[in-house]
């Protein structure tokens, strides 16, 4: 996680046509004015996510590593240059690896930045390196190859592989989460290091679910909260993780809340694809709670949900209060900046090929106005072409 910072000066974005953006970001300028391009920084075909450690970043590709000859994604790994000049790269190439399969979607490093990992979406597969004291990428020490035995509920091709969408660690940096959307489960891995990898009991949830990613917060009110993003149900769930087993490799899920990322009081929507929750994070102060959407049947701008949250209650923990508009369409990512008070949330729209920056009100949660908007290219309404995902700098 990136230390809280006084004033964010820009945003790290994988913009999947061209490479990695360097943006800057001045609040004080106009929303027209505020964001800047500094510098396109080669990050293989069709840059993915991000991950960090101190100084280093990573970044994974979805596929053509280590040239068009191959389907995998790759893993770059980059330091932060201290002073780039003007027009050089602010993040400098320093090592490369394979990510063992097709469609590298995302990748984590763990707490002290011994591991990292990384899911392939169309490989159905993930991969666990280990990261040398100078962040350079090690051989991988574990894949896995997931494999379905029959499709899902979902709606085309959404369930017919397992199509695992992320690989995150938990807080503690000893466990792994890898949700595969075509499975309908979490599978979970005991991780103490990057040789010593065991998968452990999965969490499944509903058919047609389509979990995609999740979030964690510890020690919150004795609680260890984990919440599980359902792309095609467009749902959060909520469950608190019991650690008492944690010595012996068990962990222990129990399930407190689902919540629709759509509007109030609405259930699970059947997996049809009309709409796809896409990302949830949480505010550093624990007050609020945001998840994206992208509707699919029209180009209307799409919104993403606010909540409140409320520790001591697991059964009521979210409470959805608005709808706020994205200004944009596919919003494939958003990122709270990592200041002390949150103020601003960005937003990368996949299909609107944008950004858009928002000021945040502290005590409401809301969104007070726009703060920056930068068109990254044409909008040209197909996948892998605008921005997948942001890094606050």
């Amino acid at each position: 996680m990136a230390a809280l910072i006084e004033k964010p000066l820009g945003l790290y974005v994988a913009q999947q046509n061209t490479g990695i953006l360097d943006v800057s970001f001045n609040p004080d300028l106009g929303a027209n004015d505020s964001l800047s391009i500094l510098a396109t920084i080669e990050a293989g075909t069709q840059p993915q996510w991000f991950a960090e450690y101190n100084d280093n970043i990573y970044s994974v590709s979805r596929t053509g590593f280590p040239d068009n000859s191959s389907t995998s994604g790759g893993i770059f790994a980059f330091k932060r240059s201290p002073k780039p000049a003007q027009g050089s790269d602010s993040l400098i190439l320093f090592d490369t690896e394979t990510s063992h399969g097709q469609g590298g979607v995302h990748c984590d490093v763990n707490h002290d930045g011994t591991i990292i990992a990384a899911a392939n979406i169309e490989g159905s597969s993930m991969a666990v390196y280990p990261l040398k004291p100078d962040g350079s990428i090690g051989a991988a020490t574990y894949t896995v190859q997931y494999t379905l035995k029959e499709p899902g509920p979902g709606a085309g091709t959404s369930q017919t592989e397992p199509y695992p969408h992320e690989a995150a660690f938990d807080p503690t940096g000893k466990f792994l989460f890898v949700p595969a959307r075509g499975e309908d489960r979490v599978h979970v891995y005991s991780v103490p290091a990057a040789n010593k990898v065991r998968q452990l009991d999965d969490i499944v949830v509903p058919p047609g679910t389509g979990p995609r990613h999740t979030a964690f917060r510890p020690n919150v009110a004795g609680k260890n909260y984990l919440y599980v993003l359902g792309e095609l149900d467009n749902t959060i769930r909520v469950y608190t993780i019991d650690y008492s087993q944690a010595v012996h490799q068990k962990l222990n899920f129990t399930l407190h809340q689902t919540i629709s990322t759509l509007g109030l009081g609405l259930p699970p929507t059947p997996p049809n694809r009309a709409s796809l929750a896409s990302e949830v994070a949480f505010t550093s102060d624990g007050k609020f709670a945001y998840a994206s959407n992208r509707n699919t049947t029209g180009a209307e701008s799409d919104t993403f949900a606010v909540y409140t949250i409320k520790d001591t209650d697991p059964a009521n923990h979210l409470t959805y209060i608005h709808l706020e508009k994205t200004l944009g369409k596919i919003p494939r990512h958003f990122a709270l900046s990592p200041d002390k008070n949150n103020r601003y949330l960005a937003v990368a729209n996949e299909y609107s090929n944008d950004l858009v920056v928002f000021e945040r009100d502290e005590t409401s949660g809301l969104m007070k106005g726009v703060k920056g908007r930068l068109k990254l290219g044409d909008a040209l309404f197909v996948a892998r072409n605008g921005p997948a995902c942001m890094l606050w700098k």
